[in-house]
C-alpha cells in the first residue's frame, strides 16, 4: 500500500491558416492572437492524453537537503524519483551526496562488465 501521484497531461492542437510574408511573420501573428485570447483552444481541439505516475516519497526519509538532491539530479541526469531511490538505497549515513553517488556509480560500472 502506498500513495501515488498521477499526472494527466492533455494535448490540445489546432491548425491555423495564415497569410504572411514569412514563416516568422506567420508564427508571430498566431502567437500574438493566441496570447491576446483571440484564439482559444477547447475540448474540440483535444488530440490525446498521457498519464504519468510517481510513488509519493516521505520528505523526512532522507538526510540530504533539497539543494543536495537537486545537485544529485543534475549530476546523474535521472528523474527526481529515481535519484531519491538511489540515495535511499545507497546512503550509509557517512559523507555527502557525492559520496553516495560515487558508491552507486562504482557498482553500476562493475555490473556493466
Amino acid at each position: 500500500m502506498g500513495k501515488w501521484t498521477v499526472t494527466i497531461v492533455e494535448t490540445l492542437a489546432r491548425k491555423i491558416k495564415v497569410d504572411a510574408e514569412s514563416r516568422n511573420e506567420a508564427l508571430d501573428n498566431v502567437r500574438t492572437r493566441y496570447e491576446a485570447a483571440e484564439i482559444v483552444l477547447d475540448a474540440d481541439d483535444f488530440c490525446g492524453a498521457t498519464f504519468n505516475i510517481e510513488r509519493e516519497i516521505a520528505p523526512t526519509s532522507l538526510r540530504f537537503t533539497e539543494d543536495e538532491i537537486a545537485h544529485a539530479i543534475s549530476r546523474i541526469g535521472l528523474s527526481r524519483d529515481e535519484v531519491l531511490n538511489i540515495l535511499r538505497e545507497w546512503d550509509r549515513g557517512i559523507g555527502d551526496v557525492d559520496d553516495v553517488l560515487d558508491a552507486w556509480f562504482d557498482t553500476a560500472e562493475n555490473d556493466d562488465t
